[in-house]
């Protein structure tokens, strides 16, 4: 699935999140819950996450108060123990397949989600993907 509208509206001030910053964070999270694996703990350290994703990977690009307080705040709902239960739902209609297998995955995002997002999946009003 992917969005018509552009990644800097909802923002104060356009930023250019890219794919390095994505990928920083992916590492950071396999390196994280590797750790993790290998100290036995049994809960993930989601302040860690949060701290990592929102003030650091991303963060680090953010030069705005209210940009960092919407940020922090996408990470307060999205990086908790709650996003990994089989009864979240991220938007209505988003929910997370149960199961580990990669094909249930990709199964679920070709026959369950939509070809295009709507803004409303991303906290945008729904005229957010008006071209202008």
């Amino acid at each position: 699935t992917f969005s018509t509208w552009t990644p800097a509206i909802g923002w104060t001030v356009p930023y250019e999140f890219n794919q390095s910053d994505l990928n920083a964070c992916v590492l950071f999270l396999q390196n994280h819950l590797l750790d993790m694996d290998a100290k036995k703990a049994k809960d993930v350290t989601w302040s860690t996450v949060r701290y990592m994703i929102s003030e650091i990977q991303y963060g680090g690009r953010i030069t705005d108060d209210w940009d960092r307080r919407q940020m922090n705040t996408f990470a307060e709902k999205f990086f908790a123990q709650a996003s990994l239960e089989p009864s979240c739902e991220l938007f209505p209609g988003y929910s997370i397949p149960t199961g580990t297998d990669i094909a249930v995955y990709r199964s679920h995002v070709e026959d369950c989600l939509p070809d295009v997002d709507s803004p409303l999946v991303f906290g945008l009003n729904m005229n957010a993907d008006l071209q202008f």
